[in-house]
């Protein structure tokens, strides 16, 4: 257990230095390791970046983006703007505000389409979107927040 606190310490240490050389920082899945920060946990590897390694709201919300598109071949991700995919996500509060804010999905766009929670038709009183027709409460969509804590215990 210390040498795994301290291979994350170094972890974090290695990516706040490589940020402040001004090197970009890419969200990815392998940020931390499966036992910090899981696979799919995106949200909490942005709060990490900026709680623990000094990115701001923005920086981290575009390491999770344009700088994460750039990584992988191909230019069709990492903008929202004619001829790319349109995969998105909305959120119910602002990110640049408070960086928790990406655990408040409220809708997944593939493709430019609702693939899941509220589309934008939804103000207009429109059916909610699932895939599997079972309407889910917008909002924070899971514990994040008390594995964060817990995340940042073992710091």
């Amino acid at each position: 257990m210390r040498k795994a606190r301290e291979a994350r310490r170094a972890h974090l240490d290695s990516t706040r230095r490589v940020h402040e050389a001004g090197v970009p920082v890419a969200l990815g899945t392998d940020f931390i390791g499966p036992d910090l920060v899981p696979h799919g946990e995106n949200a909490l590897e942005a709060e990490l970046l900026v709680s623990a390694v000094g990115l701001s709201e923005m920086e981290a919300i575009r390491a999770a983006t344009s700088v994460a598109a750039r990584t992988v071949p191909g230019d069709e991700i990492g903008a929202i703007e004619a001829g790319r995919y349109g995969d998105l996500v909305a959120l119910g509060s602002d990110p640049l505000d408070d960086i928790e804010a990406l655990r408040d999905v409220e809708a997944v766009y593939r493709g430019g389409e609702v693939v899941w929670g509220r589309s934008i038709a939804h103000t207009c009183g429109f059916e909610d979107h699932h895939p599997d027709g079972v309407n889910r409460p917008c909002g924070p969509q899971s514990n994040a927040r008390s594995r964060l804590s817990r995340i940042e215990s073992r710091l």
